[in-house]
């Protein structure tokens, strides 16, 4: 039986860093989920499909927007896809209500497009509390993926590993740089991440990145694919270590 690559495309959305926030916040709705539905909808039935990943924030900003349909037509065809949280942050700054306010968002877009979001992700930032562990296992949130700034040093933490707080409990992977290729028992997380607010990738740049994958995994299946596959998959991977501790933000 063949394994799979899981593919996730997504990019670091980062509000402020390259531009002032409202262009940023307007390149995003107005130009790059614009380009990713196009390329989506180009791609849909082909062997090199496309889905984009955001945070939910992005997702709600985009449809408040929306005079046409399309984006909720492209939520609806798959090719926009949201994870638990709305953005990145830095969750030791926050107090227990604002981070569930962030939950929240992810939780309205379900129960609007009859979804459930189980998986999670953090970019950029390098440490994180375990209190959000409670928040999140309590809204059903399995999988959480922190990719960290790869000008910063990782934490003294398994890469794949059971983040405990009490009787709460969410499975992270912890990586440098915003996301890497990771080998499991019988698939691949694949994550063709682009950099600060650089949007989706264009077709051209989807149909190479799908030719060097299947070159380096020659005998897999490759799958366009979203956070919630992946945590799906991950759990029935095996002796996976626990971790109690707090996980610091250098930052």
């Amino acid at each position: 039986m063949k394994k799979d690559v899981l593919i996730i495309f997504k990019t670091h959305l980062d509000i402020g860093f390259t531009d002032y926030s409202q262009g940023v916040i307007n390149r995003y709705v107005n130009e790059y989920i614009p380009n990713a539905i196009r390329v989506g909808y180009k791609l849909i039935n082909t062997d090199t499909p496309f889905i984009w990943t955001m945070g939910s924030w992005m997702v709600w900003e985009a449809l408040k927007r929306d005079k046409s349909g399309s984006v909720e037509k492209a939520i609806e065809d798959g090719i926009l896809n949201w994870h638990a949280l709305p953005f990145t942050t830095h969750t030791e700054l926050m107090n227990s209500a604002l981070f569930e306010y962030g939950l929240n968002i992810s939780q309205r877009l379900d129960e609007r497009f009859n979804k459930k979001t189980i998986a999670a992700k953090m970019t950029d930032v390098p440490g994180h509390t375990i209190g959000m562990v409670p928040f999140m296992q309590e809204r059903g949130i399995e999988f959480l993926h922190i990719g960290v700034n790869p000008a910063t040093p990782l934490p003294p933490v398994p890469e794949l590993f059971v983040w405990k707080n009490g009787q709460s409990k969410v499975t992270v992977m912890y990586q440098g740089a915003y996301g890497e290729a990771v080998e499991l028992d019988d698939f691949v997380i694949y994550f063709a991440h682009t950099n600060d607010n650089c949007g989706p990738q264009s077709e051209r740049e989807i149909l190479e990145i799908y030719r060097q994958i299947q070159q380096k995994y020659p005998e897999y299946n490759l799958r366009a694919a979203t956070l919630n596959d992946v945590a799906a998959r991950i759990r029935n991977v095996k002796d996976v270590p626990v971790v109690e501790k707090e996980i610091g933000d250098t930052w």
